[in-house]
């Protein structure tokens, strides 16, 4: 008999969607037959593909019908409720007042 092959693991990355992920978002959200959720979303790709979204203000998701989504939601769900600065946020403009004001 033959040896298993070896099961493939492809990284799971969640992130903030940008405005460069709106055609990407447009494309999953045909695939799962509905409207894109609202802005801010969170994203999950496999390897390199978007798999799921989860808007930050309603908690609406997409997910590809295609692909096995269930935990990408479960984690961006998990990620959100983790989320204590806003989406966008950033320390860098605090840094730059703080430079400021040292100077």
């Amino acid at each position: 008999m033959p040896p298993l092959p070896l099961p493939t693991t492809t990284a799971i990355t969640l992130r903030a969607a940008f405005p460069d992920d709106l055609s990407a978002i447009r494309t999953l959200a045909t695939l799962d037959s509905s409207p894109a959720p609202p802005e801010p979303l969170l994203l999950a790709f496999e390897g390199a593909t978007l798999r799921a979204a989860l808007s930050l203000s309603t908690g609406a998701s997409i997910a590809d019908p295609f692909a096995p989504t269930t935990r990408l939601i479960s984690l961006l769900h998990r990620a959100a409720s983790r989320r204590t600065a806003p989406p966008r946020w950033s320390s860098r403009p605090r840094l730059a007042r703080l430079a400021l004001r040292a100077g």
